[in-house]
């Protein structure tokens, strides 16, 4: 059991299973220290039962599922060209290859949402496109997402687990219909402003 769930996974290509990547374990290192217990769930998308995996990890006492998604893309066995990863990894689809394929594995996260009540945030190299995708598409996969994380990912969900901890008032931006969370932006309510 943890309070914070980070799902991580290198899907281009299906990479080496050696490799992992460092990112959500930086952000994991953060948030322990700030007294957070915090498991990583590397290779997600690989499991034979998501849904089962993170029932052994997910209570009451769970207040984040965090998705990094930097190196998620369509699962694809092709001889991979410069332009068909290029491709792959500019889809706001994260493993998926649609909206639709994507929103059934977005259920099982909602489900247990519904069920112990933590927040689903999205963060990573792609949070802007799938931030884009729900604003687009509000009966899309994303609409179960609570906050998009863009920048500066130790820092900021360091803050908004602080902050949800403690019920205290989260500095978010709103953007559409889109909540996020980050101090590069301005609070304009566009997306232009937020630098990286």
């Amino acid at each position: 059991m943890a309070q914070i769930i980070l799902l991580s996974d290198l899907t281009l290509g299906r990479v080496t299973e050696t490799a992992r990547y460092l990112g959500p374990y930086v952000v994991a290192s953060r948030l322990r220290k700030e007294g957070f217990s915090v498991a990583v769930l590397d290779y997600f998308t690989r499991l034979e039962s998501l849904e089962a995996s993170l029932g052994r990890l997910v209570s009451k006492e769970t207040i984040l599922l965090g998705i990094s998604s930097t190196f998620l893309t369509p699962i694809s066995d092709d001889n991979l060209t410069r332009e068909k990863t290029e491709e792959l990894h500019s889809n706001p689809f994260l493993w998926r290859s649609s909206a639709e394929e994507l929103k059934a594995d977005f259920d099982v996260f909602t489900r247990l949402k519904e069920k112990f009540g933590f927040k689903i945030v999205i963060g990573g190299a792609k949070a802007l496109a799938c931030l884009h995708e729900n604003n687009n598409n509000p009966d899309g996969p994303y609409q179960s997402v609570d906050y998009f994380l863009l920048g500066r990912s130790e820092s900021e969900l360091a803050n908004l687990a602080i902050g949800l901890s403690k019920n205290s008032e989260v500095s978010e931006y709103s953007i559409g219909r889109s909540r996020l969370v980050g101090s590069e932006g301005k609070k304009t309510g566009s997306i232009e402003s937020f630098r990286f």
